[in-house]
């Protein structure tokens, strides 16, 4: 994530020309970048359930769910094909610009 953000926010103050901009810079910043950092830190959340289990039946039921494999709704994000697609073929340059496109905005 760390990286992630800062590509993201080299990229957005790339643009910047006056320090008036900085500002509606830094919103786009948040726009790009809330949503999936939220989500990524949902699912760390989550899998601390699934990864840090004590011997017993939860853990039990964990090794039986996870080892069906990957399926579409599977906690085990990590082992969910979707997920990780999603999670590594990630772009932030890429969703910067898009955002400045979809703004109207030209890279300087």
């Amino acid at each position: 994530m760390a990286i992630e953000d800062a590509s993201a926010l080299g990229t957005v103050l790339s643009h910047l020309s006056s320090m008036d901009e900085l500002p509606a810079l830094l919103q786009l910043y948040k726009k790009v970048r809330l949503n999936r950092v939220h989500t990524i830190q949902r699912g760390s959340y989550t899998n601390r359930f699934f990864i840090h289990m004590s011997k017993g039946p939860m853990q039990d039921m964990r090794n039986e769910i996870f080892g069906v494999g990957d399926y579409n709704g599977s906690p085990n994000l990590m082992g969910n094909t979707l997920f990780t697609n999603w999670l590594y073929s990630y772009d932030a340059v890429q969703e910067v610009e898009k955002e400045f496109r979809r703004q109207g905005r030209a890279h300087l």
